[in-house]
């Protein structure tokens, strides 16, 4: 038996939770929450869709590099930092059993 050579490198991805009916300080929570979970599953954010009353779209890819996920980590850090300032959420990031807030740190 043969098995196939491709690869799936992407798809797109629906949270029903991320809704536009959402506060803006929660919908922000919800989403750094959501791509810390891609990433943990090895999928990295490649395009976030509007919020919706059904949800949001998230374009994904499967990184090919350590530097493609990497980026996203440094992304999301970014957003988290933004994020806190804007709505005082507090998010800290643990790694390594160090706590960063935002994206203090590395």
């Amino acid at each position: 038996m043969t098995l196939p050579k491709g690869f799936v490198s992407g798809g797109t991805l629906q949270s029903s939770s991320l809704t536009s009916k959402l506060e803006p300080a929660v919908y922000a929570h919800g989403k750094a929450i959501y791509w810390l979970r891609m990433l943990k599953e090895g999928m990295v954010p490649t395009k976030w869709a509007k919020q919706t009353q059904n949800g949001t779209k998230v374009n994904f890819a499967y990184p090919r590099t350590q530097e493609q996920f990497d980026d996203s980590e440094r992304q999301l850090r970014s957003f988290v930092s933004e994020i806190n300032e804007k709505y005082d959420l507090g998010i800290e990031f643990v790694k390594d059993g160090t706590s960063q807030k935002g994206g203090e740190g590395e």
